[in-house]
């Protein structure tokens, strides 16, 4: 900082040193030159009087008497370049070879009407000066000041100025690194305070005395420091927490990065994989799994959450995926279900050997009932007790058969017998098994196929299953009206929808439907026969087909269910299977 200073005021000194001595010495040679021109008129003008009178000696007496009261030398000379007198006293008549062509020069000049001239050399200034006489003669005054005095002196003040300064940047020198040690010390405080911040220490406080900006910065910076050791403390409190909560968490979590490397994780991960070598690996080195694979492949490419399954080291996970856009990263948890899908298996296997149990001894149940319903006559006291337990024999044995149905689907997706099926041929078994029923309420069954390839991939068996149950919920629940079976296509599936004009279901039980025995109006279903199971059976064989199961219902206006089932892209659906 100091030798920029010094390099700006060396050479703004030495600028304005050179430029100041130009200009005077400029101005010292103009004001000559101009004082020369002025003797130089009045000479010629002298001149030409005193030789128009023929007094030249007159004239001569008259030149020299002016050179020593100027200190100047003055010299006529005719159109010859011959002296006719001069300050000095020369001869008239005398040549000076020197002027000659400078003498015919200024005639030359003269008759194209340039009659001044001025010349500067080191030794001295000279003026010419021309004039014509009453007889047309010419006469040359040249007028001349020596200038080696002069210059001597300007070479003197020079040097005096060239001192001068050197002593002003020597003195400036001294003021500058004075100023600049004195401003330069707080700002070595404040960079070493700041480095000491930068590697963790908030403690460090500066104090400048004074009102000046210096001392207003460093207040600043201890404002600045205190504000910051807080935001750390914080920042720092809340990262302990977050990492003892993660540390103590059950489930396993890693964090991705955009290639894959695992950048954050805690001990449950460590645990599943059975290793410590965890950080900055690629998952796919620890977790061996195509459907693993694709999950982080789907999340990384749609930015969705999404969850899957797998089997992995002796324990079945379930892998929920998120996208985290702020820092293009991926977060997975892993939650251990082993023991959960150990007891659903026990649950299934329960209901299914209960099932299986029970189907027997009430199979014999519902045989002595009609037998003995066979028996008796309607007149007697027992008959309206018969028919009870024969309806809720039919009920139970309705429950069981729904139940080993639901059990079977729950196993396996292998279960499905896919193929590709004209969606008419089912839809145009459904009036024969409902005749009766529609029958006794008066409905109308209506079938709508609107597709110009009614192929469609599915388990026949299982779909006529769904509009099974579905059509027989609505013909429960309806008692005027119609119920409705459609088909259509959109770009990516087979819709099927089943809809009615029964009672409709409040918006408030929509969410719960499709839970096993949940009913909305359980007086009526158990006047009408429903076990609960139905839409459970629904649900689960939509979801053995990829697809999707939603209702459209309010009371009063009717019930609507609609099912889409995903589709190969292909124009022929045969070629598919």
């Amino acid at each position: 900082m100091i030798l920029s200073f010094l390099l700006v005021i060396i050479f703004f000194t030495g600028f304005l040193l050179y430029f100041s001595f130009k200009s005077v010495q400029r101005n010292f040679i103009e004001t000559k030159i101009e004082d020369l021109k002025s003797i130089s008129y009045l000479i010629a003008d002298k001149s030409v009087l005193y030789l128009d009178e023929r007094q030249e000696e007159e004239l001569r007496k008259y030149i020299s008497e002016n050179g020593i009261i100027t200190n100047i030398t003055i010299e006529i000379f005719n159109s010859s370049g011959e002296l006719i007198a001069d300050s000095e006293n020369n001869l008239k008549g005398s040549n000076k070879q020197s002027n000659q062509n400078e003498i015919k020069s200024l005639i030359e000049k003269y008759k194209s009407g340039t009659y001044l001239a001025e010349n500067i050399s080191r030794d001295e200034i000279f003026v010419y000066n021309t004039k014509s006489t009453k007889d047309n003669n010419l006469i040359i005054v040249k007028v001349s000041v020596p200038l080696k005095d002069d210059f001597n002196f300007m070479d003197f003040i020079k040097y005096d100025l060239i001192l001068y300064s050197f002593f002003i940047i020597f003195i400036s020198s001294i003021l500058i690194a004075m100023f600049t040690l004195k401003v330069l010390k707080p700002i070595r405080e404040l960079s070493r305070a700041s480095r000491k911040v930068a590697l963790g220490d908030f403690e460090n406080k500066l104090f400048i005395p004074g009102e000046n900006e210096i001392s207003q910065l460093v207040g600043n910076f201890n404002q600045m420091t205190d504000k910051l050791k807080a935001f750390f403390d914080l920042a720092q409190s809340r990262q302990e927490r977050y990492l003892m909560l993660i540390s103590s968490m059950q489930t396993g979590l890693i964090v991705l990065d955009k290639d894959g490397k695992i950048k954050l994780h805690n001990k449950s991960f460590e645990n599943i994989c059975k290793t410590n070598l965890v950080q900055g690996r690629s998952y796919k080195e620890l977790i061996s799994h195509i459907k693993f694979y694709e999950l982080i492949k789907s999340v990384g490419k749609k930015k969705k959450p999404k969850s899957c399954e797998i089997e992995f080291q002796n324990q079945i996970l379930l892998c929920s995926a998120n996208y985290i856009e702020s820092k293009n990263e991926l977060i997975v948890l892993f939650h251990d279900i082993t023991e959960i899908k150990k007891l659903e298996n026990v649950k299934r296997d329960f209901v299914v050997n209960v099932t299986h149990e029970l189907r027997t001894p009430l199979t014999a149940i519902k045989g002595f009932i009609d037998t003995i319903e066979e028996e008796i006559k309607e007149e007697d006291v027992i008959f309206p007790y018969i028919k009870i337990l024969k309806r809720h024999t039919d009920r139970i044995i309705n429950i069981v058969q729904d139940l080993l149905i639901l059990s079977e689907i729950e196993q396996s997706t292998s279960h499905l017998q896919l193929s590709s099926i004209d969606i008419n041929m089912i839809f145009d078994g459904m009036p024969r098994v409902f005749e009766q029923k529609l029958a006794d309420k008066g409905l109308q069954l209506i079938r709508e196929v609107n597709m110009s390839n009614p192929l469609i991939l599915i388990d026949p068996f299982r779909i006529e299953q769904v509009l099974i149950n579905l059509i027989d919920n609505a013909i429960k629940y309806t008692d005027k009206g119609f119920v409705k079976i459609t088909a259509h296509r959109d770009s990516r599936n087979a819709i099927l929808t089943v809809e009615d004009t029964g009672a409709g279901i409040p918006a408030e039980h929509h969410n719960r439907l499709f839970e096993r025995f949940y009913t909305v109006d359980k007086s009526r279903s158990r006047k009408v026969g429903g076990t609960g199971l139905g839409l459970s059976i629904v649900k689960h064989i939509v979801l053995l087909h990829n697809g999707d199961i939603k209702v459209e219902s309010s009371t009063g206006r009717g019930t609507k269910f609609i099912i889409s089932i995903p589709q190969p892209q292909v124009s022929n659906l045969e070629s598919a299977i």
